[in-house]
C-alpha cells in the first residue's frame, strides 16, 4: 500500500477511534455526554428519540468514512501520475438523485419517529379525535417537485411517499389509534397536479383513501367546474363516488414488484432527461425569457406573488405558477410532458428485451390505475399543445440560432413522447378514447388559436415600445386580455 494511503487510512481509523470512544464515554449514563436515566414518561420519549437520532447519525458518518476510504484506495491504485490528463469526467444521475433525496428521506424518518414522541404529541391528536380515531392531515405539494425534476418523476415520487405515508400510519393507528389523511395540494395544469379529479383520486395508492381525501381547485379550474350550480353539483357528485370508489372497490394489495421497478427505472431516466434540457442546456433560460410570456405576466402582476423569489432569471428561483403558466400561453406545455418521451425511449433502447419491457408497459397501462392515469393526463396535454403555433413565439428570441436549437431539442422530446404514448396505448390519434374531450377541443381551438397570434404580434410591439409612446397602455391591455382569453380557451391553465 503506498505510503499516502497508509498515512489517510491511520487518519481515518484513529479519527473513527475518537468517535467510537466519545461514544463509549456517552453511554455510561450519569457523568458521560448523554443525559441521565430519564424519570418520568415525557424525559422518556425525548431521551428515546436522542438515542435513535444518535445511533442513526453514528451509522452514517461510518458509512461515509468508509465510502471515502474506498475511494481513495480505488484511486490510489491507478496509479496515474497527478499531472496526467484523464479523460473528461461526468457527473451520475444516479449518484445526483439519492444524495438530494437521501437527506430528505433521513429527515423524514427522523422527524416521524420524533414526531410523535415529544411530549404532548400524541395527547394532542387524540384530542381532534371525532370518533374512534384521530386525525393527522398531511399536505402533498405537486408543483415545485415538477419544476424541478418533471411530471413522472414528480407524480411517482409523490406515490411512493403517500405508500410510506400509509405504512407509518398503519402502525401509529395500532399504537395511538391516529389515522392519516392526505391533503392533496393539486393546481389546474398536469405539471402542477392537475387532471380530472375521479381518475386522480382511484389512481391513489391503496391505503391512503380511507373514506375520506382533501384536494384542492385552483385558477380557472374553479370558474369551469363550479361557477353553474348545476355543474358544480355535478362535479362534487364525481369526487364523492371516486371517494367511495377508491375506498370500497380498489384492491387493498400494491402494484406488483415489476410495475414499480419500472416505474423507478421510468422516472430515473424522466428525470436525468428533463433536467439535462431545462437546465443544463446552454441557452435555454434565455429562450424561456424570450419564446414566453413570462416577463409580461410578470409586470402585469396578475398573480397572487411575484413570479420570481428572487430578484434573477434563474429558474430555479421563479415560481411554478408563473413557469407552468408561461408554457401553456405558447402552446407547448413542457411542464405537462417533458423527460417521458426520452425515459420510454431508453427504457426499449435494448433490443433483446424490447419486445418484453413493451409487453410490460402495455400492461402497466391497462392494470394498473396510477400509471393509466399519468399516461391519460399526458395525452391530454400532447392533445392541448400545438407546436406549429409554438414555432411563432420563437420568432420572439432575438438570438435566431439560439431559439431554433432550443425549439428543435423541445419538438424532437415532444415527438418521443407522442411516439411512447402510441406505442404503450396502441392509440395512433391523441384522446381517441376520450372522444367528448376531442370534440370539445375541436370546437374551441379554432377561437384560441387566432389569440394566440395576436398575443405574438403585442408581445414583439411591447418589446420594442418607445418610451412614453401613448399606444403602449393599448397594447399591455391587449396582451393581458389576450392571457385571459388563451388560458379561458385551455381551461386548466392555473
Amino acid at each position: 500500500m503506498p505510503s499516502g494511503v497508509r498515512r489517510f487510512a491511520l487518519a481515518t481509523f484513529a479519527t473513527t477511534a475518537i468517535a467510537l470512544a466519545t461514544a463509549v464515554v456517552a453511554s455510561a449514563g450519569n457523568g458521560g455526554f448523554l443525559p441521565g436515566d430519564p424519570h418520568s414518561p415525557n424525559a422518556d420519549r425525548i431521551h428515546s428519540a436522542f438515542i435513535f437520532v444518535a445511533i442513526f447519525t453514528g451509522l452514517i458518518l461510518l458509512g461515509v468514512e468508509a465510502a471515502l476510504i474506498l475511494f481513495v484506495v480505488k484511486y490510489r491504485r491507478g496509479r496515474r501520475a497527478r499531472t496526467a490528463e484523464g479523460p473528461q469526467i461526468h457527473g451520475s444521475t444516479k449518484l445526483e438523485i439519492i444524495w438530494t433525496v437521501a437527506p430528505v428521506v433521513v429527515l423524514a424518518l427522523i422527524g416521524s419517529f420524533v414526531f410523535y414522541e415529544l411530549p404532548g404529541i400524541v395527547e394532542m391528536m387524540k384530542r381532534s379525535r371525532t370518533g374512534e380515531f384521530a386525525e393527522q392531515d398531511i399536505m402533498l405539494g405537486y408543483s415545485d417537485s415538477n419544476k424541478d425534476g418533471g411530471t413522472f418523476t414528480s407524480n411517482w415520487e409523490l406515490y411512493r411517499t403517500e405508500i410510506d405515508l400509509v405504512e407509518l400510519f398503519t402502525q401509529l393507528g395500532r399504537e395511538h389509534g391516529i389515522v392519516l389523511r392526505l391533503f392533496h395540494g393539486r393546481g389546474g395544469t398536469v405539471g402542477r397536479g392537475g387532471g380530472p379529479s375521479f381518475q386522480a383520486i382511484l389512481a391513489q395508492p391503496p391505503g391512503t383513501v380511507n373514506g375520506q381525501i382533501r384536494l384542492t381547485e385552483q385558477g380557472e379550474v374553479i370558474a369551469s367546474k363550479y361557477a353553474n350550480p348545476e355543474i358544480g353539483r355535478r362535479n362534487l357528485e364525481t369526487l364523492v363516488a371516486a371517494t367511495l370508489e377508491a375506498t370500497l372497490l380498489t384492491p387493498t394489495k400494491s402494484a406488483p414488484k415489476s410495475f414499480l421497478d419500472a416505474a423507478t427505472q421510468i422516472s430515473d431516466a424522466s428525470f436525468a432527461a428533463y433536467r439535462k434540457l431545462v437546465y443544463e442546456t446552454p441557452g435555454f433560460t434565455d429562450y424561456f425569457f424570450s419564446a414566453t410570456p413570462i416577463r409580461e405576466i410578470a409586470e402585469l402582476n396578475i398573480g397572487s406573488r411575484p413570479a420570481s423569489r428572487k430578484a434573477s432569471r434563474a429558474i430555479e428561483d421563479l415560481r411554478a405558477i408563473p413557469w407552468g403558466f408561461s408554457w401553456g400561453q405558447c402552446r407547448v406545455a413542457l411542464p405537462g410532458w417533458c423527460g417521458f418521451g426520452s425515459a420510454i425511449e431508453g427504457y426499449l433502447a435494448d433490443g433483446k428485451t424490447r419486445k418484453e419491457r413493451l409487453a410490460l408497459l402495455q400492461r402497466m397501462h391497462k392494470q394498473w390505475p396510477f400509471f393509466r392515469t399519468l399516461l391519460s393526463n399526458l395525452d391530454m396535454v400532447i392533445a392541448k399543445s400545438d407546436l406549429g403555433i409554438a414555432q411563432r413565439y420563437v420568432e420572439l428570441v432575438e438570438d435566431k440560432r439560439l431559439g431554433k436549437r432550443i425549439f428543435g431539442l423541445i419538438k424532437a422530446e415532444w415527438q418521443r413522447t407522442n411516439d411512447a404514448l402510441t406505442l404503450i396505448t396502441g392509440e395512433k390519434r391523441r384522446l381517441a378514447s376520450n372522444a367528448s374531450l376531442a370534440r370539445s377541443i375541436e370546437h374551441r381551438f379554432p377561437y384560441l388559436d387566432p389569440i394566440n397570434h395576436l398575443q405574438v404580434e403585442l408581445m414583439r410591439r411591447y418589446r420594442h415600445r418607445r418610451e412614453g409612446d401613448p399606444g403602449n397602455e393599448r397594447v399591455q391591455r391587449g396582451i393581458h386580455i389576450s392571457i385571459n382569453g388563451i388560458a379561458a380557451g385551455l381551461r386548466n391553465t392555473g
